[in-house]
């Protein structure tokens, strides 16, 4: 995984995003395999600083990539968004496949608790760049 965001969900009314990507803050020797991803993530922050949110929005992708086509059309999608409002939540998720780290995927959902609105995958490799699905 690079890296990962929302907007409109749990406590987040605005985009957050969690980026895993190495800059130059980032010692050597936690850098996975001399590339640009750094192994694992730790949250550090004060009470109700959003820790939990940002691992609620992590969960929630996983789960909603791999087990949503399993799940019922009339069941509503079971997430929370900022304050209970009605308006359309984003997630996304940048992720490579496998160890070519060169080869970018992203992951783009807008979405209610009734609706999926629009699913994207991208792909990018240097300066190319797809949109592989689009519904």
């Amino acid at each position: 995984m690079l890296s990962y965001g929302g907007r409109n969900c749990w406590g987040f009314r605005e985009w957050m995003e969690i980026n895993l990507q190495v800059n130059k803050n980032v010692m050597p020797e936690v850098v996975f395999s001399a590339k640009r991803v750094v192994p694992a993530m730790c949250f550090e922050g004060s009470n109700a600083s959003g820790k939990t949110c940002a691992l609620r929005v992590l969960s929630f992708i996983y789960d909603f990539c791999l087990n949503s086509f399993n799940y019922p059309s009339d069941t509503p999608i079971l997430y929370d968004t900022f304050y209970n409002n009605t308006e359309k939540s984003e997630f996304y998720i940048s992720f490579c496949v496998g160890y070519d780290f060169d080869t970018e995927y992203t992951y783009e959902v807008e979405l209610d608790k009734t609706k999926i609105y629009s699913e994207k995958l991208k792909y990018k490799r240097g300066s190319i760049r797809k949109t592989l699905l689009r519904r």
